[in-house]
């Protein structure tokens, strides 16, 4: 694989991407297994068929909704927002490149201005022929996933009813003024789409310290967890990120440390 495949859409693509990327694909299974270790190997990725055409993976230094819009056209396969943090692009450049994937690498700071879901769930070819019933609850649970990730996991946020009292106009302009502040603005935020088993798999990745499910904490404090408010009061408008993701998924995985959830969607 080389970087031919690479198209730039500001003009530019950085000394450290111009070369010759060949990644092997023991090296590349690798990285992904990391990523998403939490999936049973039957549902990872499968190898490309071919090698990727030219110019079939944008970069860009800041992505817009017009980008966004046309990064699944003809026989590209998504979109990676350039940061300095090259060598985790790199990665992820090695894993689109030998697995069957769609992609999609964006900073918090464009996550915070563009609804980038909605995008990637219809125009993604991964996405292929899934009938209507079965891709708005896709879109829905995936929305939760990024949300999740751009808020708690890069911003390092709590929910709108600890951040902001419930109040969400209050919590949105948090958000938003974190998601451009440094160190925040250039954490990534990376989804990767497949087929496998007549379903489709999205993975929501992001750079915070990470999740631990409710259930491990438990099992792991071996205490008592205080009751749910939800249940006492079940008037908060936020905070029930991962309650939707179970509900409008077939089943997620949380890989460890808790940056990575991969989510299954049957056609």
């Amino acid at each position: 694989m080389h970087n031919s495949f690479f198209k730039s859409t500001d003009g530019a693509i950085p000394e450290a991407l111009n070369v010759p990327i060949r990644p092997s694909m023991d090296q590349s299974a690798q990285h992904l297994r990391r990523i998403v270790s939490a999936l049973p190997e039957a549902f990872l990725p499968s190898e490309r068929p071919s090698p990727l055409p030219d110019a079939s993976l944008y970069l860009t230094e800041k992505a817009t909704t017009g980008q966004l819009g046309m990064c699944f056209q003809d026989s590209a396969i998504g979109l990676i927002e350039l940061t300095d943090a090259l060598a985790e692009i790199t990665e992820f450049v090695e894993i689109v490149g030998c697995f069957d994937v769609n992609c999609l690498s964006i900073t918090s700071q464009t996550a915070s201005r563009i609804n980038v879901v909605p995008l990637l769930c219809r125009n993604a070819p991964a996405h292929g022929d899934m009938p209507r019933a079965a891709s708005a609850p896709m879109e829905l649970a995936v929305q939760e996933a990024a949300i999740n990730a751009l808020t708690h996991g890069n911003l390092g946020l709590k929910s709108a009813f600890d951040e902001a009292g419930d109040d969400i106009e209050k919590y949105l302009q948090i958000v938003r003024t974190q998601a451009v502040s440094k160190p925040f603005k250039t954490k990534r935020i990376d989804f990767l789409l497949w087929e496998k088993e007549n379903a489709v798999f999205v993975m929501v990745r992001d750079q915070g310290v990470g999740y631990r499910p409710p259930d491990r904490r438990q099992s792991e404090l071996k205490v008592p967890q205080k009751e749910d408010r939800r249940r006492v009061a079940d008037r908060r408008q936020s905070g029930r990120g991962l309650d939707i993701i179970k509900q409008f998924s077939d089943g997620f995985w949380i890989t460890p440390p808790g940056t990575s959830i991969v989510m299954r969607f049957k056609k």
